[in-house]
């Protein structure tokens, strides 16, 4: 089938337009070229795509399911092209960010705006998944620098440890365990608890304190991410132990916060390309990273959370 894209852009006005004159304004040609291109796409398709209605071309049904894929066609040739114009325009101020939807959500957002201060025409493109699908991703290279919470990612590149702080409890406002300061390993003892998976490695060391302590919380729910289960507290449905990032984005918004002891660290590990054409800049976001735990930091001691 020798269909030409000369008679889809052809097919896709007269969609648009309903006319054949005005298909050959808008493409700056005659009607019988419309006409004779038309027709010739008819006969590759082996069937009708308009019909003539008092000096109007009406779609077939089939020319409207053509049309659906043109146009999804047509969005991603545009996309191409956006993107084609912003590396002109952009050259290399362009860092590509993955990172786990808790970063996505309580931390990427602030350390963009440093970005932006620090360089107004930077680009930044951030992709966020759960470890394991980064894990896989990273060896496509698509991305300058992943940011995740334990890094088994082999290949060409480096990891810096990023201190955060520790572990905090986040509890329904309201909750009798909100009289406390302080959450111990006994406080959990048959009160509801929202889980993360068995995969989560935090979830692991939880699990190793409080088997040594003997205590079991009521667990019905479990979940993947922190966020939901910030979600899952506001709703009431039971208490939790997250990274602290998360905790103090919902921090007020139906959600306590409180230190637990003993003190489990909460680290990021940031893994960058070395072969990276954009490593000057990726150095600058992860310095920017840096700052702003800095500044998270204090927020924690103010809060008595660290």
């Amino acid at each position: 089938m020798q269909i030409t894209p000369r008679q889809i852009e052809i097919f896709r006005w007269l969609l648009i337009s309903g006319s054949a004159t005005a298909t050959a304004k808008a493409l700056n040609t005659s009607q019988p070229t419309i006409s004779r291109e038309l027709k010739a796409l008819e006969d590759q398709l082996r069937f009708k795509l308009f019909k003539r209605d008092k000096g109007r071309l009406l779609p077939t049904e089939e020319a409207l399911e053509l049309g659906e894929v043109v146009e999804n066609s047509y969005v991603g040739f545009k996309h191409i092209v956006r993107a084609a114009e912003g590396i002109k325009n952009h050259g290399l101020e362009h860092i590509r960010v993955a990172c786990l939807p808790a970063y996505a959500h309580a931390l990427i957002p602030v350390v963009s705006r440093y970005m932006i201060e620090a360089m107004p025409n930077v680009r930044i493109s951030v992709h966020s998944a759960e470890e394991q699908t980064l894990q896989q991703e990273f060896f496509t290279k698509r991305y300058n620098i992943v940011l995740v919470e334990t890094s088994h990612m082999l290949g060409d590149g480096s990891v810096d440890i990023l201190d955060v702080g520790n572990l905090v409890v986040v509890l329904p406002s309201g909750h009798p365990l909100c009289e406390r300061q302080e959450i111990y390993p006994e406080d959990f003892n048959g009160v509801d608890f929202i889980n993360f998976n068995f995969e989560d490695i935090y979830r692991e060391k939880l699990d190793k304190v409080l088997t040594e302590k003997g205590i079991t919380p009521r667990s019905q729910i479990e979940t993947i991410t922190a966020v939901g289960v910030c979600a899952m507290v506001q709703a009431g449905l039971g208490v939790s132990l997250i990274n602290p990032l998360t905790a103090m984005a919902y921090h007020g918004q139906g959600v306590e916060v409180r230190r637990f002891s003993p003190a489990i660290p909460y680290r990021i590990e940031a893994k960058k390309l070395q072969h990276s054409l954009s490593s000057e800049l990726t150095e600058l976001f992860l310095c920017q990273v840096k700052a702003y735990l800095e500044v998270f930091q204090d927020q924690l001691r103010a809060n008595d959370l660290l």
